[in-house]
C-alpha cells in the first residue's frame, strides 16, 4: 500500500514538473534572431516587460547582454558594464543588438531606453563621449 501511494505521488510530481516546463518555455518567449549580422551568428533574444537578454556567439564563446530598463543597467557576460574595460569587438556586440530589437515587437519599446543607457554608460566610462554619441546616431 505504501509502495502504491509512493508511486502515485511520483507520477503526480512528474506530471506537474512537465507542465511547469511547458509553461516556462512558453512564457519566456525567447526566439532565434534571423541572421542579421555576421558578427553575431546563432543569436537568441528574450524580451520581457522592462528588460531583455540577448545571447550570441562571440568568437568561440557564448556571450550575453542583459538590459534592465528599471535599473538603468547593462550587463555584458554577466558583469555590469560600468566595471568592464571593453574590447572593440565587445563594443560592436553592444551595438549589434539594435537591429534585433528593431525587428522584435517587444524589443522596439526597449530600444530607446537601451540606446540612452548604453550611451550614458559608455560616455561616462570613456573620454570620447562626443565621438560615441555620433557613432550611435550613425548606426540607426
Amino acid at each position: 500500500m505504501v509502495k502504491e501511494e509512493l508511486q502515485k505521488w511520483l507520477e503526480k510530481r512528474e506530471s506537474k514538473n512537465a507542465e511547469a516546463e511547458k509553461v516556462t518555455l512558453h512564457e519566456s518567449r525567447a526566439r532565434k534572431v534571423n541572421h542579421f549580422s555576421p558578427l553575431l551568428p546563432d543569436s537568441m533574444l528574450a524580451c520581457y516587460r522592462d528588460r531583455f537578454t540577448f545571447t550570441f556567439m562571440l568568437g568561440s564563446e557564448v556571450a550575453s547582454i542583459h538590459f534592465d530598463r528599471a535599473k538603468g543597467e547593462v550587463y555584458f557576460r554577466g558583469r555590469n558594464l560600468q566595471n568592464l574595460h571593453l574590447l572593440p569587438e565587445e563594443k560592436e556586440a553592444l551595438y549589434a543588438v539594435f537591429p534585433a530589437l528593431k525587428r522584435d515587437k517587444r524589443g522596439k519599446s526597449l530600444l530607446p531606453a537601451y540606446e540612452a543607457t548604453l550611451e550614458r554608460l559608455l560616455a561616462d566610462k570613456l573620454s570620447e563621449g562626443v565621438f560615441l554619441h555620433q557613432s550611435l546616431k550613425e548606426r540607426k
